[in-house]
């Protein structure tokens, strides 16, 4: 059987430290806020198979988000959604460095 491919996001994001020595906002006490709107919506897009936040055990300050779509096309289509483009006007308060994004395209079965 033929199934379209996978495109698998893996996004580091580093959050700012809670002393605010970045001068940035912390975002540990509000992490369902910040980003709740964003999942929400992203996991209602018709392409989406997951997407799913994680926070490091060796740094509270660091998440990590995975997020799977079915094809390119899926993929695309998230990245020109408003909601992805609210959290990327919106997230930059609250993230010390560039996300480090690693993306992969997996046409396995």
């Amino acid at each position: 059987m033929i199934r379209p491919s996978l495109v698998l996001w893996l996004s580091l994001l580093v959050a700012n430290s809670a002393s605010g020595q970045t001068g940035g906002r912390d975002w540990s006490p509000n992490d369902r806020l910040i980003v709740g709107d964003f999942t929400r919506s992203t996991r209602a897009e018709a392409g989406n198979k997951f997407f799913e936040w994680s926070r490091s055990l060796d740094d509270k300050n660091t998440y990590v988000l995975v997020e799977g779509f079915e094809g390119q096309d899926a993929a695309v289509a998230h990245v020109s959604s408003e909601h992805f483009k609210t959290a990327v006007a919106t997230l930059g308060a609250y993230i010390r460095d560039n996300p480090r994004i690693i993306n992969v395209q997996d046409a396995s079965d």
